[in-house]
């Protein structure tokens, strides 16, 4: 994400970077959000758990997890939404876009960004909202429902 913003300004002169930092940006938005789905999915349904993390931690994990994904969503909306004649406010629509998805409060802001996203890049939002039900309908309400003794309080 710092790399995006510090290129950023620059990018009038270096529009050959932006397919390259989004295959990077997008391949860290997917590979992380499975990632996320699948581990906290797993944990969940998994009766023993396989590690030696108490309940606290597990919470606290999946907090961090939660505000991990707007950080590398911001990066990969902000070089999906790139548009040459609105880089002014490109880094404060990509965090409006990944604050609005990820709280799920408003997901019809990125199908509807100034940009005009192409109606199958209009899917890879609800990447981001899979991933952060898993995290909030999944583990947290697993996690504190659990009793004490199956995650060595």
């Amino acid at each position: 994400m710092v790399f995006s913003f510090c290129v950023i300004p620059f990018l009038d002169d270096l529009k050959w970077l932006i397919p390259l930092i989004l295959v990077i940006n997008g391949y860290r938005f997917i590979s992380r959000n499975l990632e996320i789905i699948l581990a906290f999915g797993l944990d969940v349904f998994d009766k023993t758990p396989k590690s030696n993390l108490n309940k606290f931690q597990r919470l606290k994990l999946a907090i961090y997890s939660y505000f991990e994904i707007y950080v590398y969503s911001i990066s990969f909306y902000m070089m999906l939404i790139y548009d040459d004649n609105h880089t002014q406010f490109l880094i404060l629509k990509s965090i409006q876009m990944s604050l609005s998805v990820g709280t799920l409060t408003n997901v019809a802001y990125s199908q509807g960004s100034p940009s005009g996203l192409d109606s199958w890049l209009q899917l890879f939002p609800f990447i981001q909202v899979f991933a952060t039900l898993s995290l909030v309908v999944l583990s947290l309400s697993m996690y504190v429902s659990r009793n004490s003794n199956s995650y060595n309080d």
